[in-house]
């Protein structure tokens, strides 16, 4: 058996000094940018050291696939002193690539204050710009780079180099090649769970996305990057006009001393206006919902900012249009820091959770709540009750619903939950009792009102709870669903849902809290943040893409992405851009089917949203490729 192992053993080794060599430079980055650091409890710090030895393995895996595969074939070629030597070159090859990406990282991180990815290739030549100044200014990085590289040849060849050992049995050669690659997939994608690790998958531990940067590795974040589409940095006008143009940062000057009310946030799965508005039959299918609306603050003129859950839920709680091609937390761009309505209550003391009754992995929900500030993340496996599983999703609404305001009762005062549904959803089914109820209903509507039920069923119950009166409710949908009507497939009609702010106590929000008439209100979801914070009359600066609707100091805008094509909403017209030049614009009040295009017509209206939305285009770039999302 020693023969047949001996290959395994000489690359188990090989890996194993590659791993330490990941290891010294983790210990080199913290040192380099202990004071980042340093403000973390030592027991956080060791935490973040044990996680990162999860990321290690899986970047020297992916660098070193292709020598493992070469190194663990079932050949007798494999004895080849030519061949050994080949092996060699690409063990050294590849890892100097992955030591050349790693050790820059120990000086730059100060700078970006992000590990490193292709991203940092398109700040419209700074990059290229920097590396002659950064060679000169950090030589000894280089020198380390050399030692380690030069180390690590000598020390592969003393070890195993000519030594060759001829395979005897040829099964167990094949069986030892299966087990060992399948085992090198595992390792690259971190485990066995839905997803493969990504660079947030440390946050999920952590719960803070400040150490994520020192858990994950930069060879992991270019390989995921890589994978991703990069933004360029737009030249649309001169820098230092952008602040003025438009600022992230929200200087807020509270009114009044801050409200230390509970904060519950309800997003509704495919909830567009089409689905809620009383249909051509007279039906209303999402009744409760309605009267909370009648009761409460909704928007005539509300609109979601994206087109995909997962976009849907950056909007919503951290105030972030949906302006690229992938959610923020799968793009390359994912371990920048970002604030968010958990980590800005948090500030105020506040304890926050996010529930969803999926399967885990599901939409990469947790790891998008690990970063941007949740305290803890609950789902089908904190459930613990699969009588109640859907068969597909996760756990029904209804039941989860009852569950997740149980939940609650038993958590500190005050409280910020974000309460997320599956229902409607393709398959588009409800629970058979339900389902039962309303024979022959389009199943799509019939969800709609099955998800109506478990709100009420939840305000029912969470109305027999002290802190009930002591709670201010936001509902919103993360987008719309796929239209009936000819009039909701139109560019503006495929992103109206509704919003709507709620209490019991009409002390903590009151209509004639909005200045203005809400049906004449223009909000969409990256509004929410601003808004939930400026009601409670906080008083930190915080940064978003939205504005508070209970501020009228500044006209209001929306700003979507669909297809390759940005749009911008102003309440009553609509433009078209295709990143170089205006496709449209449209007045959508009088024109609701969008077929006269009038931009030759209104020509400085045209430039004057076409500016707006080019400001933010070129803002939204900037903020993602340099991390200045919260700075």
């Amino acid at each position: 058996m020693k023969n047949e192992t001996f290959y395994l053993r000489q690359l188990l080794y090989r890996l194993g000094i590659i791993f330490l060599l990941l290891t010294l430079i983790r210990l080199l980055f913290l040192w380099a940018n202990f004071s980042t650091f340093s403000v973390f409890p030592a027991n956080k710090l060791l935490l973040s050291f044990l996680v990162g030895l999860r990321f290690d393995i899986s970047s020297l895996l992916y660098t070193n696939a292709l020598f493992a595969l070469l190194a663990i074939l079932p050949f007798g070629f494999r004895s080849n002193k030519n061949y050994q030597h080949l092996l060699f070159i690409v063990f050294l090859g590849l890892n100097a690539v992955m030591l050349a990406l790693e050790i820059p990282d120990i000086a730059y991180f100060k700078y970006a204050q992000r590990r490193s990815g292709v991203g940092e290739f398109n700040l419209a030549g700074d990059f290229v710009r920097l590396i002659p100044a950064f060679i000169k200014s950090y030589w000894y990085l280089w020198i380390l780079f050399g030692l380690l590289v030069y180390g690590l040849s000598r020390i592969y060849k003393k070890w195993y180099f000519n030594v060759v050992v001829p395979p005897t049995r040829w099964y167990w050669q094949w069986i030892i090649f299966i087990l060992t690659m399948g085992a090198v997939v595992i390792g690259m994608r971190g485990g066995l769970q839905l997803r493969p690790m990504t660079p947030v998958s440390a946050g999920v531990v952590l719960k803070d996305a400040r150490l994520i940067p020192l858990a994950t590795n930069t060879t992991l974040n270019f390989i995921f990057s890589f994978q991703q589409k990069a933004l360029t940095e737009l030249q649309y006008f001169p820098v230092d006009e952008l602040d003025a143009r438009f600022a992230l940062k929200r200087n807020v000057a509270a009114t009044a001393p801050f409200q230390p009310v509970n904060v519950v946030l309800i997003i509704l799965e495919s909830f567009g206006t089409e689905y809620i508005s009383r249909q051509s039959d007279g039906k209303i299918y999402a009744p409760f919902f309605d009267s909370l609306a009648t009761q409460g603050i909704s928007f005539g003129q509300s609109y979601a900012n994206a087109q995909r859950s997962a976009q849907g839920i950056v909007s919503v709680t951290s105030g972030i249009p949906a302006l690229m091609e992938e959610p923020f937390h799968f793009s390359p761009y994912q371990s920048n820091q970002i604030e968010s309505i958990a980590s800005a209550l948090k500030q105020k003391g506040y304890y926050s959770a996010f529930f969803h009754g999926s399967n885990p992995g599901s939409m990469d929900f947790e790891r998008f709540a690990a970063i941007s500030g949740y305290d803890d993340f609950f789902d089908r496996r904190d459930y613990s009750n699969d009588r109640d599983y859907d068969g597909s999703w996760g756990i029904w609404d209804i039941p989860f619903f009852q569950w997740t305001v149980s939940q609650m009762n038993s958590f500190k005062k005050p409280f910020f939950c974000t309460l997320f549904s599956l229902n409607p959803h393709n398959p588009f089914k409800a629970e058979k009792w339900f389902e039962d109820k309303y024979p022959g209903e389009n199943p799509t509507l019939r969800c709609v009102r099955y998800t109506d039920e478990a709100l009420r069923q939840f305000f029912k119950t969470a109305s027999g709870y002290d802190w009930y009166q002591n709670t201010l409710f936001v509902l919103c949908a993360d987008h719309t669903g796929v239209p009936f009507g000819e009039k909701y497939t139109t560019r503006e009609a495929i992103f109206r849902i509704p919003i709507v702010f709620y209490s019991p106590n009409t002390s903590i929000i009151s209509k004639a809290q909005i200045g203005v008439k809400p049906n004449e209100a223009l909000m969409s979801q990256i509004d929410i943040l601003p808004s939930i914070l400026d009601l409670l009359h906080y008083d930190h600066d915080f940064h978003c893409f939205g504005e508070s609707i209970f501020r009228h100091d500044k006209k209001k805008y929306t700003y979507q992405y669909s297809n390759g094509v940005f749009q911008i909403l102003d309440g009553e017209y609509i433009l078209l851009f295709d990143g170089s030049n205006v496709a449209g614009l449209y007045n959508y009040k009088q024109d609701p089917m969008m077929r006269n295009d009038i931009s030759s017509k209104e020509t400085e209206l045209t430039k004057q949203m076409s500016d707006q939305l080019k400001t933010v285009l070129q803002r939204y770039n900037r903020a993602m490729i340099r991390n200045e999302l919260n700075r």
